[in-house]
């Protein structure tokens, strides 16, 4: 159990917290916040696991027949646990389990016979052929419209049966996260489109098919299927290499009105029309964008820029990756006209302290990450914490890989670190430059980094020419 814990082997960065989407006015609390209330869940959960072993507690992983009010259990339970215990708990609402097998052996039809309020269900990992038939099994068994949430953490083996019995649930499934999808998952979730209650969606490819060139049909289902949700708030596509020609379109929809989005697995390079689309979710409150820049054009960038600026009311942007080639310029021009950034993660190349009285201006900014290229000094960092105010109390400011030849002293991290300690109760983490074998470089030895300077700097050029014609 230990080993498949979110908390010690990551499970997956989209687990329920007080963050999650409940309307289109949901504030943004911090990437921080959400690891913290996930550790808290968990290491509740384990405490209880401890004291229930000894005897101490009752619930959630002993039910008796003194728990006939129980509405969520969760935990490493067997089928053969579960198969006893649903008939004595006729209020249960929502199963979270780490193994989907608990389902199997008749357990799915007796939760479904026994448990006339079931509307959640969430399972960490359920391979093999009998997970497609058992869930199916349970959710054409369950009453119709009924079931809420269906999530699939890690890895399963769902198919065509599990996604045409949620059909059986077309009105009332309104949240549904699958990670990890095999070719055979993604050809069967065209048989979803009847389900346009959806309001948060999330998708992982396990392995980034481009759908769009090799099971076209597949991909013009799923793009049919998307725009006819039109109640949809939060969309998430994981590794889909043909995400933005599916969403482009999604995007385009005028009375589709997202407040949350995120990218990730796509090339920035010819996708012009899908960062352009994203500029017109005027709705949106936190985007992630997480693509391949190596290839990209000024002209990707300058779109980019220019789409992400209409964004006027984001609170969280995460530009990992997509941004590698961004500069001072392209940083301060988001800074001004997104200024209800609450959280901030940009990369980019000699980033300098050119970016700060700009950055200052965020009056609500509480996260901002650099995985860029930097060039900050002491004078600046420190200018910079002199402007913050009361609405960046606790920021967290992480400078992830600082060019060697700007590196701070021990010394001057110490004085950074007390200054926005003292100023707005936050913390700074200032890091250089690290290989990927790991080995961190002074300017003496650094020239792993010659490759991507030369990069930036042939964009830097051709932009530059581009500007002048």
């Amino acid at each position: 159990m230990h080993n498949v814990a979110p908390v010690t082997d990551g499970g997956s960065d989209e687990l329920e917290t007080p963050r999650a989407m409940k309307n289109a006015d949901y504030p943004s609390k911090g990437r921080l916040q959400e690891q913290e209330y996930i550790v808290r869940k968990w290491a509740l959960l384990w405490r209880s696991m401890i004291l229930s072993s000894i005897g101490k507690t009752l619930l959630p992983y002993f039910i008796t027949q003194e728990a006939p009010l129980l509405e969520e259990l969760d935990g490493h339970i067997l089928s053969s646990a579960l198969t006893r215990w649903a008939p004595r708990l006729p209020k249960l609402r929502s199963l979270e389990l780490w193994r989907g097998a608990a389902l199997a052996d008749g357990a799915a039809s007796i939760v479904a016979n026994h448990c006339p309020n079931f509307e959640k269900l969430s399972i960490y990992e359920w391979l093999g052929k009998e997970a497609d038939e058992c869930l199916a099994e349970l959710f054409l068994r369950l009453k119709a419209h009924s079931l809420q949430y269906f999530r699939i953490i890690s890895s399963s083996d769902i198919g065509p049966q599990t996604c045409q019995a949620l059909v059986h649930h077309a009105q009332s499934l309104c949240e549904l996260r699958l990670s990890n999808l095999k070719l055979e998952s993604l050809r069967a979730l065209g048989m979803l489109k009847p389900c346009t209650a959806i309001k948060l969606l999330y998708l992982e490819d396990l392995l980034g098919f481009d759908l769009e060139a090799t099971q076209n049909d597949v991909f013009l289902s799923l793009v049919a299927w998307l725009r006819s949700c039109k109640d949809l708030r939060s969309l998430t596509l994981i590794n889909f290499m043909s995400g933005p020609a599916m969403l482009t379109p999604v995007l385009l929809e005028n009375d589709i009105h997202l407040v949350k989005l995120g990218v990730t697995g796509y090339r920035l390079l010819h996708n012009e029309a899908f960062h352009r689309a994203v500029g017109d979710q005027k709705s949106l409150r936190s985007l992630q964008l997480k693509a391949d820049g190596e290839t990209d054009t000024p002209q990707d960038i300058d779109v980019l820029v220019e789409s992400l600026s209409k964004l006027t009311e984001i609170g969280d942007l995460d530009l990992s990756d997509i941004s590698d080639t961004f500069t001072n310029q392209n940083i301060t021009d988001l800074a001004r006209n997104l200024t209800k950034l609450e959280e901030f993660w940009t990369s980019g190349y000699a980033i300098s302290d050119a970016i700060w009285e700009d950055i200052a201006q965020l009056r609500y900014l509480q996260s901002l990450t650099f995985t860029a290229w930097t060039r900050f000094t002491t004078d600046g960092l420190l200018s910079f914490i002199s402007q913050l105010g009361s609405g960046n109390e606790g920021l967290s400011l992480s400078v992830l890989s600082a060019d060697p030849d700007y590196n701070l002293t021990e010394e001057e991290q110490a004085l950074i670190r007390n200054a926005i300690a003292a100023k707005v109760d936050a913390k700074a983490i200032l890091t250089r430059y690290v290989s990927q074998d790991g080995v961190s470089y002074d300017s003496d030895h650094l020239n792993t980094s010659k490759l991507v300077k030369d990069q930036w700097l042939y964009h830097r050029a051709a932009r530059e020419q581009q500007q002048d014609r």
